[in-house]
């Protein structure tokens, strides 16, 4: 199980950022380092949305950059 941090759109593309759900962490130390998940945002030939991988090393760093400077902002706040 995973919670859902954000939502990012590059360049028309959806990402969802995650993290893994514990009790343990919902209930505890935030100053703990959480491993952070993104994924992709795909849809089937239905329509139906799935999440998968990023393979492109160039995709993922972009990807990354938005979500370091989404998270940066949101400490300034």
């Amino acid at each position: 199980e995973f919670e859902l941090l954000a939502e990012l759109e590059v360049e028309d593309q959806s990402y969802r950022v995650l993290i893994p759900y514990s009790e343990e962490e919902a209930s505890g130390d935030e100053d703990e380092e959480v491993e952070v998940v993104i994924l992709k945002v795909v849809y089937d030939e239905e329509g139906n949305e799935y999440l998968g991988d990023i393979e492109d090393d160039e995709e993922w760093e972009k990807v990354a950059d938005a979500w370091q400077e989404l998270a940066d902002n949101e400490e300034d706040l």
